[in-house]
């Protein structure tokens, strides 16, 4: 697996990012440290977890970071992962309630520290936005939280393109560092969707690739895999139970188009749908894929080549 500077950082990580959100729910503990291991193996070092993550499954909270901090301590290797989390997500049983702001970014903060054993976390985001909270507050707790020697580097996930270019204004009035990493839902079907099932989530659209270029930061894009929609329907599956948030027009014929790339080269639609991402030309795009085992992470390396593919006018998130 190749390795790339994160943008505008010292940080080295691997070109695709491993997201631990089932660990301990789709697969067992021991099968979570296997796929670990076999990451590493392959020159893997980015992973991506969240205190929610697992949240959603009863009887403990933050099982995701718990999980990687037992095999941090387990394999004493803290120091061969660049690890990202985040913050200040609603809470499971209150979902409508935001809770981003300072104290709760702190709390969560010192939560992932002592669940993960560590005494800093390379890339600390918050999780959630709160349009009501103005941004140089925020600009402010990411600050200390930084100069503090807690974190390295922060970033966000999940905002609309106008409050990230207010961030961005915000931190270079005040000569601060700003965001080095955005998380956002980009995939080959992005452009053109339904309204999403958590309204808490933003949607990608034509404002997002110049404001993250001003703001000259790295995007790691989730759900890269369009939650398996295109698979279904390149198999001959009804759009209609392949995935209501892309079951779209424009995205079926963007499917048709998809299975005759796959048939002209012979490339996987996994392969392509990833290609799709690491090959974006004016912004740093690490593809977060979500792994439970090591046979899904040897199933992801098999899609990692240097093969080049054209997608012609299909390719329109940047």
């Amino acid at each position: 697996m190749k390795r790339q500077l994160l943008k505008n950082t010292e940080i080295e990580v691997s070109e695709i990012c491993l997201g631990l959100s089932l660990i301990g729910v789709e697969s067992s503990e021991a099968a979570a440290f296997e796929m670990l291991d076999r990451f590493l193996d392959a020159d893997g070092n980015l992973v991506d977890t969240a205190r929610f993550y697992a949240d959603w499954v009863p009887g403990e909270t933050g099982r995701s970071e718990r999980i990687l901090g037992d095999y941090l301590r387990k394999r004493k290797n803290r120091d061969r992962f660049v690890i990202c989390t985040k913050g200040c997500h609603p809470q499971w049983e209150t979902m409508g309630t935001k809770r981003v702001n300072p104290q709760a970014y702190a709390n969560d903060l010192d939560a992932s520290l002592r669940a993960l054993g560590t005494d800093h976390i390379d890339l600390y985001l918050l999780h959630r936005d709160d349009p009501d909270v103005p941004v140089e507050v925020l600009l402010e707790a990411m600050e200390k939280a930084r100069k503090s020697g807690k974190i390295r580097e922060y970033g966000i996930s999940n905002w609309k393109s106008s409050r990230i270019r207010a961030l961005t204004d915000a931190a270079a009035l005040r000569g601060c560092r700003g965001i080095r990493v955005d998380q956002e839902l980009i995939n080959y079907g992005c452009m053109s969707h339904n309204p999403p099932w958590d309204p808490s989530t933003e949607a990608w659209d034509h404002t997002y690739p110049d404001v993250l270029r001003k703001a000259d930061c790295a995007v790691m894009a989730f759900s890269g895999q369009a939650a398996g929609f295109f698979h279904k329907v390149c198999a001959g599956k009804d759009p209609a139970a392949a995935g209501a948030y892309y079951n779209t027009p424009e995205n079926l014929r963007r499917a048709a188009e998809l299975k005759k790339i796959s048939e002209t080269t012979g490339l996987s639609l996994s392969a392509l749908l990833l290609k799709y991402l690491l090959q974006a030309e004016t912004l740093q795009i690490i593809p977060l894929v979500r792994g439970v085992d090591r046979e899904q992470v040897e199933r992801i390396l098999e899609t990692l080549d240097d093969t080049q593919v054209d997608f012609g006018d299909l390719r329109d998130f940047e």
